[in-house]
C-alpha cells in the first residue's frame, strides 16, 4: 500500500476514534435498569380486599390494560404470570417483577422495554416510595403497585471513562507513529484501528445476543498489547536503522 494512502487512512481512523470517545453507544451496555419495580394483586386476594377497605379505594374506576402503553402492558402481563410472593410461608397475594431492562435510546434495535412502564396510581399514607392504582384485565380488577427506586445512574459516566481508556491511547499511538509506519508500507495498525471502531459499535448488540459482559476488558487488553507491540517495533526498527 502507498505511504500516502496509509498516512491518510491513519488520519481518518484517528478522527473516527476521537469521535467514538464521545459517542454514548460505543462500548456501552444496551440496557439501563428501570428505576422502579412492579407488582399486581388480583381482586380475589386478601391484600386487594384489605387495601380497598383500609383506604376506601375505588376499584370500579380501574384503567383498562389496553389503554396503557405497550411497555406497561408487557410489565403487567409479566408480573401477572409470576408466582405469588410469600410472607412467613403464607402467600400474600402480590405477583411481582423487579426492575426491568430499558433499551438505551441510541440502539437501532431493541429486544427489551423501550421506556419505563407506568402503572396508573396515587400515593397513599404509609407508602412513601410506592404508588397504587387499579387496572382491569379480561373482566378482572387488579391492584397495581409501583415501588420507587433511585434515579441515580453512574453507568454512563463509567462507560465514558472506559471509552477514553481504550480509544484515546490508540488514537494517540496511531497519530504519533503513522508517519513511521507509512514509510514502511505497514497498514496493519490502521487496520486494527478500524477493527477496534467496528467492535466498539457492535458491542451492545453482542451483549444483547450473547451476554459477553467481559468483552470490553478483553478488547482493552488487546488494544494495549497492539500498542506495546507497535512501540517496540518502532524502537527496534530505529535501532536497526542506526546500525
Amino acid at each position: 500500500m502507498e505511504p500516502k494512502t496509509i498516512h491518510r487512512g491513519s488520519f481518518l481512523v484517528v478522527i473516527l476514534l476521537v469521535g467514538l470517545m464521545i459517542y454514548p453507544g460505543a462500548l456501552a451496555a444496551p440496557y439501563n435498569d428501570s428505576h422502579h419495580s412492579y407488582s399486581v394483586a388480583n381482586d380475589s386476594t386478601e391484600v386487594f380486599e384489605d387495601f380497598v377497605e383500609e383506604y376506601d379505594a375505588a376499584p370500579d374506576a380501574a384503567t383498562p390494560v389496553e389503554d396503557l402503553s405497550e411497555d406497561t402492558q408487557q410489565a403487567f402481563k409479566t408480573a401477572k404470570d409470576e408466582p405469588r410472593t410469600e410472607y412467613n410461608s403464607i402467600p400474600d397475594g402480590w405477583q411481582s417483577i423487579g426492575s426491568v431492562p430499558i433499551c438505551n435510546e441510541w440502539l437501532l434495535y431493541c429486544d427489551a422495554y423501550e421506556e419505563d412502564p407506568e402503572f396508573p396510581g396515587n400515593s397513599y399514607p404509609g407508602y412513601t416510595y410506592e404508588s397504587h392504582g387499579f387496572v382491569e384485565y379480561e373482566g378482572e380488577i387488579y391492584l397495581v403497585r409501583t415501588s420507587g427506586g433511585t434515579d441515580w445512574n453512574v453507568q454512563p459516566a463509567i462507560e465514558f471513562i472506559i471509552r477514553q481508556g481504550v480509544f484515546l491511547p490508540y488514537a494517540g499511538f496511531l497519530a504519533a507513529t503513522s508517519g513511521t509506519f507509512a514509510k514502511r508500507g505497514q497498514s496493519q495498525y490502521v487496520g486494527y484501528g478500524l477493527l477496534l471502531a467496528l467492535m466498539a459499535l457492535v458491542y451492545p448488540y453482542l451483549v444483547m445476543s450473547t451476554s459477553l459482559s467481559g468483552y470490553r476488558g478483553i478488547l482493552a487488553g488487546l488494544t494495549y498489547l497492539v500498542i506495546a507491540v507497535g512501540v517496540w517495533e518502532v524502537i527496534y526498527r530505529e535501532e536497526q536503522d542506526e546500525q
